[in-house]
């Protein structure tokens, strides 16, 4: 059982004054498909609270210029300057860890999501890192 709470997103006003003053986040993300094709790339937040994990809902946008990792790289990155309210400089100081489900568009050692934030944040991290994150069902 999670001893963690989910913060309802409740405008970006909000979260962005949540993750403003945390020390350290945790993003992470997945793209999901609807029923009718559409592609759609979540992003979420985890930080610490009063010692309880906080959930923040950063972002749900469509994917609309492609799904490669580029793109979707981009649409993170915005995701956190804008729904999150952290500037680069401070994705550099906060980001203690990304996550992402396998797959190669996240994990690629060549040109990954996860390579592409490493290299351009300038950030350390150990390897690719593999974040269980909603279930596919």
């Amino acid at each position: 059982m999670d001893n963690g709470k989910v913060q309802a997103s409740r405008g970006f006003e909000s979260n962005q004054a949540i993750v403003g003053v945390a020390c350290y986040v945790a993003f992470s993300c997945d793209e999901v498909f609807t029923m009718d094709n559409q592609s759609w790339l979540f992003v979420q937040c985890y930080l610490m609270q009063n010692w309880v994990r906080i959930l923040i809902l950063i972002s749900l946008d469509p994917i609309i210029e492609g799904s490669g990792s580029d793109n979707l790289t981009k649409v993170i990155m915005e995701a956190l300057m804008i729904g999150g309210g952290v500037a680069t400089d401070q994705i550099v100081q906060k980001l203690i860890c990304f996550g992402a489900n396998g797959v190669n568009v996240f994990q690629s050692t060549k040109n990954g999501v996860t390579k592409q934030i490493k290299e351009n944040m300038y950030l350390i991290l150990l390897g690719p890192i593999v974040w269980p994150t909603t279930p596919i069902r």
